[in-house]
């Protein structure tokens, strides 16, 4: 089974970009988002291979998002019984396939592509694992992406909203997620880009370019009968329009909603990004130094304020879910780990 991976900051389109693929590209099926293959991953192949059966279900269950597949509890015990000992490859196989056996198919398709944004903390051991992958990166004006996300709430996290509500924040991890992607590619690592806003804007043609990257040869002018994208439970509230046609006021909308302060850090914080990705500034130029300078210092002690907000609500959060919390630990450590290889 091959396998092809689509990275993404948050609110970049990548949900629209996975529909779009499932329904208009012959024999690719798209997993629903769930964090599996990151918490098999951040174990290390070793540490995996002696897990207990018991052990790698307790794994599996600390993705919240396991229930995006449609399966049950059970369907994963059966799972880790009769993959107990196997590396994560084996192991998401197994999982893609029941996910296939429950929506009616019985062979693999030519390609599955897991969603997660996160998994490019891991690209070694993806490397290691996923010899063959295929990686997919889907890039939004990092002005639409902060103001999609200080809009939208987390679906798992009630009364929160994504990016923490802070668009300093935002800003700040979508240049170095922008960073992180060159990174790999400086190693080496081909990563094939797809433009939200050609996406948008020139759907077919867009959707060329992730045929070409993933060795096809045609796309369906019309939605497949076969394996569509599913969005399912509490995510599905922050993605009312993912089954509706692209619009091309999405890709300008955040020249009408954001606030010219929030323009001014987003420009500031990821110039350098922004720029090297093609797009160009648009708040900055219209503003003296002295006025951007006002608004970095207005916004700044907002962010302060918010990320302190979020970390006493981390740690209530966690202060019952200490298993969560050290396993968090973990992957956070991990993450690092590999970090430091592509960095020697």
């Amino acid at each position: 089974m091959r396998f092809a991976f689509l990275f993404y900051a948050s609110r970049s389109g990548s949900t629209l970009l996975a529909r779009l693929i499932s329904e208009q590209i012959t024999n690719i099926v798209v997993l629903p988002e769930f964090r599996a293959p990151e918490w098999l991953l951040s174990q290390g192949e070793a540490k995996l291979r002696r897990m207990s059966s018991a052990a790698l279900f307790s794994l599996i269950k600390l993705d919240h998002q396991r229930a995006n597949l449609g399966l049950a509890d059970n369907d994963y015990l059966g799972i880790c019984q009769d993959m107990a000992g196997a590396n994560a490859r084996v192991i998401l196989e197994a999982i893609s396939r029941a996910y296939l056996a429950r929506r009616g198919q019985s062979s693999d398709p030519d390609a599955v592509l897991i969603k997660l944004g996160s998994l490019i903390s891991l690209m070694p051991s993806i490397r290691k694992t996923f010899p063959s992958a295929i990686f997919i990166h889907i890039k939004r004006d990092p002005r639409g992406v902060v103001n999609s996300q200080i809009r939208s709430e987390r679906p798992y996290f009630p009364g929160e909203k994504m990016g923490r509500g802070d668009a300093w924040f935002a800003a700040k991890s979508w240049h170095d997620y922008q960073q992180t992607v060159e990174r790999y590619r400086s190693l080496g690592i081909p990563i094939h880009d797809v433009c939200y806003e050609r996406l948008v804007m020139a759907t077919d043609q867009e959707l060329m370019t992730v045929v070409c990257s993933l060795g096809l040869s045609s796309l369906m002018k019309q939605p497949s009968n076969g394996i569509g994208l599913e969005v399912i439970g509490p995510e599905s509230s922050i993605h009312e329009l993912v089954q509706k046609p692209p619009v091309d006021r999405r890709v300008s909308a955040w020249r009408e909603e954001l606030p010219a302060i929030n323009g001014c850090v987003i420009e500031y914080l990821t110039r350098r990004s922004l720029i090297q990705a093609g797009y160009e500034l648009y708040f900055t130029p219209k503003l003296r130094s002295h006025q951007v300078i006002a608004a970095l210092v207005v916004a700044y002690p907002i962010h302060v304020w918010k990320m302190q907000l979020y970390y006493l609500r981390r740690v209530l959060y966690y202060a019952w879910r200490w298993r969560r919390l050290l396993a968090r630990i973990q992957l956070m450590v991990r993450r690092l780990v590999e970090r430091a290889e592509t960095v020697r």
